[in-house]
C-alpha cells in the first residue's frame, strides 16, 4: 500500500476483517510515500490482532508484494491491492475449494464494482461460468482470460517451487498470475465472486471517466510484454484465448473513448487492433460478441464518426439490447443494424452461443411428502424474449455414469424470473416446478452396486427451446433469496429414504442431489431437563460406546449403556455462554470413529 496509489485503504481492511473465515494473517507492506496508509493500517491493527504492519517502506509495489509473500506465516497466500475489496465470503469459498480438490491454486470470480467509470481489462466471467476443479492450462485454456491477481489463492510451496517474483514492468501482476497458472500441477476455477477491483483513487470525482487514450502507448507496451510471455508457453489454444480476451474486453475501453483521440492515437489504435486480428485465428473473430465485432469493424474500416455515434448510443445501456430471432438464430438490434449506408456486414449482428447462454437458477426446494421433493427453477436463454411458455425439460444426471432420470414438471409464469433479467426480454415464462421421486432416485443409485462412502451425485440439467433456439446444460446458480438458499443448512439436511440418505450437493458444487449410505445411528428418543440431555440411540449395527457433545472449545462425553430399545446415554452439559448457542452431538464407535446422529425417519417429524 502507498499514499501514491490511494490513501483510502480503510474499506479494503474492513473487507478483510469481516471475512467469514476468521483464521487470517493480514500483512500490510507499505511502499513509496506511506505515512497516511500506515497510520490507517495501525488504527485497524489496534483493534484486530491479525493485522501486522511493516514499518519500513519498500521502494516499489513489486518489492512490497514480494516482501508480503515472504513474510506470510500461513501456507496459503492472497495478494490484495489496498484500493480494492474482497467479498465477505471470499476466503471461505477459496479455502473450501482448495481443501476439497487439493489444488495449489484456486481462482475466484471477479465482480464488477458498483462505481461509474470503472474500466475492465479482461473478460473475467469467461472462465467462471461453472466450477472447474483440478484442471490445467492445457485442459482449460480459457483460464488465461483471467490474469487478475487478488482473486487467486495459492500455496507458498507453489510460489517457491515456481520461482516467481513480482516485477516493476507489469504492475498488474499479470506475469505472476500467468506463472501461477503455468506452474500449478492443477488449479480450480470458481463461479463464486471473491474479489472486487474497486480501484479507489485519491482526488478522483465520483463517476469520473479517465482519459484512457492518454496511456495508449503504455497500454500497448504492457500487453506486448504479456504477449511475449504467452508465446513462450507454447500451450495449444492459450494464445487464441488470450487474444480473444484482449479484443473482447481489454481493448474495448480504448475503442469506446475514440471521441477524445487525436489523429495519431486513432492510427495507433487501429494499427494495434489490426495486428491483434492478424495474429489470431478466424475462430477468435467469430466467437467475439456481436457488439465487439461491430465496433472493431467500424474501427478497422476508418468509420470514426459512426463509431463515436455507436459508442454514444450504447453509453448507458449496461449491455442490454433488443433482439430478434430468425431461423433459429439470435440477432442483436444494435446501432446501424438496418443502415445499409454504413455497410456493416449483417452477419456481425448475429449473437454467439456464448452470448445467449442458458440462464437457470434453483429458487426453491421443499419436501412435499416423505418420498417426493419439489424443486422450483427459473430458466431462460439470455437475450431471447419469451411471450409464452417455452419447451422445457429437466433431468437429474449421474455425474459418474451420465445416467439420466427425467423429472415431471409443471410450468407457469412467475414475475420473479425477471428480477435479474434483461431490459428488453421477458424471462417470467421460464418458471417451472420439477418433482423428484426420491425412492426411485435411491433405486437407480444402488441398482448396479452398493453406495460408496462418498455416495452418488446427481446434477440438475435443463433444456430450453424458444422460437427454435435451444440451449441446455446444468443449473449453475442457487437463488439465495429462496428456500433453496438453505440447501446446505439444517432446514434442508439429508433425509432417510429407502435405506439411504438423500440431500443436496455441497454448496461449492453444481446444484443437484446426493444419495449417501445411511451410517446410523439415529435417535429413538431424547429428553432435555435443565442441563441434562438423555436419549436412546438406534445404532443400526454400529458399535457405539459413547456420545460426545461440543460447543466451541467446550466438550463433554458420556458412555452409553444398554437399554431395552437401544443404547442409552445421559450428558451433563456445563453452563452455557453467549458463544455456546448450539451443542453438536456425535456418536463414538469402539474404533474411535465419530458419526453424526440422525433424527428418526418419521415423516411427521419433517412434514407435520
Amino acid at each position: 500500500m502507498s499514499d501514491d496509489e490511494t490513501t483510502r485503504i480503510g474499506p479494503c481492511l474492513d473487507s478483510l476483517r469481516a471475512q467469514t473465515h476468521r483464521n487470517l494473517d493480514i500483512v500490510v507492506v507499505p511502499y513509496g510515500r506511506h505515512h497516511r496508509v500506515v497510520a490507517t493500517a495501525l488504527q485497524h491493527a489496534a483493534g484486530d490482532w491479525r493485522i501486522r504492519v511493516r514499518r519500513r517502506a519498500l521502494p516499489s509495489l513489486a518489492a512490497a508484494r514480494n516482501a508480503g509473500v515472504a513474510r506470510a506465516r500461513g501456507e496459503l497466500v492472497m495478494v490484495v491491492n489496498g484500493g480494492d475489496d474482497l467479498v465477505v465470503s471470499a476466503v471461505q469459498h477459496l479455502l473450501a475449494a482448495h481443501l476439497d480438490s487439493g489444488s495449489p491454486l484456486v481462482v475466484g470470480r471477479i465482480r464488477k464494482p458498483e462505481t461509474a467509470g470503472w474500466i475492465p481489462d479482461s473478460p473475467y466471467d469467461a472462465a467462471h461460468h461453472v466450477d472447474i476443479p483440478r484442471t490445467t492450462l492445457a485442459e482449460t485454456p480459457v483460464a488465461v482470460t483471467d490474469l487478475g491477481l487478488g482473486n487467486k489463492l495459492f500455496t507458498t510451496e507453489l510460489w517457491k517451487r515456481a520461482g516467481l517474483a513480482f516485477t516493476t514492468g507489469l504492475p498488474s501482476g499479470a506475469d505472476v498470475a500467468l506463472g501461477l497458472l503455468r506452474e500449478a500441477e492443477s488449479f480450480d476455477l470458481l463461479k463464486d465472486f471473491t474479489y472486487v477491483p474497486t480501484g479507489r483513487k485519491d482526488g478522483v470525482g465520483v463517476g469520473t471517466t479517465p482519459d484512457v487514450l492518454n496511456s495508449l502507448q503504455a497500454w500497448i507496451e504492457r500487453h506486448e510484454r504479456t504477449w511475449r510471455l504467452i508465446e513462450q508457453l507454447d500451450v495449444p489454444h492459450v494464445r487464441n484465448w488470450w487474444l480473444w480476451g484482449i479484443l473482447e474486453a481489454a481493448v474495448q475501453p480504448l475503442v469506446a473513448d475514440v471521441e477524445r483521440a487525436d489523429a495519431g492515437q486513432w492510427r495507433a489504435l487501429r494499427d494495434h487492433v489490426s495486428l491483434l486480428l492478424e495474429s489470431a485465428d478466424q475462430q477468435v473473430w467469430t466467437t467475439l460478441s456481436a457488439e465487439s465485432r461491430v465496433k472493431l469493424w467500424l474501427l478497422q474500416h476508418d468509420h470514426r464518426s459512426e463509431l463515436e455515434e455507436f459508442n454514444a448510443a450504447r453509453l448507458f445501456t449496461h449491455g442490454h439490447r433488443p433482439t430478434v430471432v430468425r431461423d433459429g438464430k439470435v440477432w442483436a438490434q444494435l446501432p446501424f443494424h438496418d443502415d445499409p449506408s454504413v455497410g456493416v456486414p449483417p452477419e456481425l449482428f448475429e449473437m454467439t452461443a456464448e452470448e445467449t447462454r442458458l440462464r437457470a437458477s434453483l429458487r426453491e426446494a421443499r419436501w412435499v411428502d416423505a418420498g417426493h421433493l419439489e424443486l422450483t427453477v427459473f430458466a431462460a436463454i439470455d437475450f431471447v424474449h419469451m411471450d409464452r411458455l417455452p419447451a422445457i425439460s429437466c433431468e437429474l444426471v449421474d455425474e459418474r455414469t451420465r445416467e439420466r432420470m427425467e423429472l415431471p414438471l409443471r410450468q407457469y409464469r412467475d414475475p420473479r424470473g425477471n428480477q435479474r433479467a434483461r431490459r428488453f426480454q421477458d424471462f417470467s415464462w421460464g418458471a417451472f416446478v420439477a418433482t423428484v421421486d426420491v425412492a426411485q432416485l435411491v433405486t437407480r443409485s444402488t441398482a448396479a452396486e452398493a453406495l460408496a462412502p462418498a455416495g452418488r451425485s446427481w446434477s440438475l440439467e435443463v433444456g430450453v427451446t424458444v422460437d427454435g433456439v435451444t440451449r441446455s446444460g446444468p443449473i449453475t446458480a442457487v437463488d439465495e433469496q429462496g428456500s433453496a438458499g438453505f440447501h446446505e443448512e439444517s432446514h434442508l439436511a439429508p433425509r432417510p429414504v429407502s435405506g439411504a440418505l438423500v440431500g443436496f450437493s455441497p454448496r461449492f458444487a453444481v446444484p443437484g442431489l446426493r444419495v449417501l449410505p445411511d451410517p446410523g445411528p439415529r435417535l429413538r428418543s431424547i429428553e432435555v431437563s435443565g442441563r441434562s440431555v438423555a436419549g436412546v440411540l438406534d445404532c443400526g449395527g454400529a458399535a457405539v460406546v459413547a456420545v460426545r457433545a461440543w460447543a466451541g472449545n467446550v466438550q463433554v462425553r458420556a458412555e452409553t449403556t444398554e437399554a431395552e430399545d437401544g443404547s442409552a446415554f445421559r450428558l451433563e452439559l456445563p453452563s452455557a455462554t453467549s458463544a455456546q448457542a448450539r451443542w453438536t452431538l456425535r456418536a463414538v464407535t469402539a474404533s474411535g470413529e465419530e458419526r453424526p446422529i440422525g433424527w428418526p425417519p418419521v415423516p411427521d417429524q419433517w412434514l407435520g
